[in-house]
């Protein structure tokens, strides 16, 4: 808490070695090693020892766990390792609208811009309150401009003209985007092939999305 992450690790790395394995405290313990190793920048060792964590750690407790791993590999370039741990957080959990958002800049960064469109709008559906701000519709954009839906680029720009400050860099981003299309491309082609996905009664976020 008070960003002393070497001396955080150091102390987690006694709590692991005075508690034999597997443990419910332990477990926490690697969590919270593996938190200030990420925060110290030691990528691959925090993922080692979020992994461990979820060896040890209750299945209700795992979610925490899960969204750090996926981070974590997010940023360390691993995106199909990342992918399956955040598609494995339950759809009932703290951490789904966050999971959601970081499972659309995932696809975001893949160039897979359909699964990307079908990830904010459950996100939009299902935790509006977490889906409101610039960096969706900027996320939305990407997603029309790569479908070539002219109609939908309009109003997206339209509606982020009305809701957001034009000092909201994402805005800047999406009003740069919109006319860098309009300078490319005469007309769309006429039907989108990006449709929701309405899948509903699922364990994981993941499984809402097959």
């Amino acid at each position: 808490q008070e960003g002393e992450f070497q001396l955080a690790a150091l102390y987690a790395e006694r709590a692991v070695g005075m508690i034999a394995p597997p443990h419910a405290i332990r477990s926490r313990a690697l969590l919270l090693w593996g938190e200030s190793l990420t925060a110290t920048g030691n990528l691959a060792g925090a993922e080692m020892k979020f992994q461990d964590a979820l060896q040890e750690m209750p299945s209700e407790e795992q979610d925490g766990a899960l969204f750090r791993l996926g981070n974590v590999r997010m940023k360390l370039g691993k995106r199909d390792e990342a992918r399956e741990a955040l598609e494995a957080i339950p759809t009932k959990s703290d951490h789904a609208p966050e999971t959601i958002r970081a499972l659309a800049q995932l696809e975001l960064d893949t160039g897979n811009f359909r699964r990307a469109y079908q990830w904010l709008v459950k996100g939009q559906r299902e935790h509006a309150e977490f889906f409101l701000d610039g960096w969706v519709h900027y996320a939305l954009m990407k997603c029309a401009i790569a479908e070539s839906q002219t109609t939908v680029v309009e109003d997206l720009q339209r509606t982020a003209e009305e809701r957001f400050p034009p000092s909201d860099p994402w805005i800047t981003l999406l009003e740069a985007a919109a006319e860098a299309y309009y300078w490319e491309h005469v007309r769309a082609r006429p039907n989108s092939s990006i449709v929701p996905d309405r899948a509903v009664g699922s364990s994981s976020v993941g499984q809402l999305m097959k």
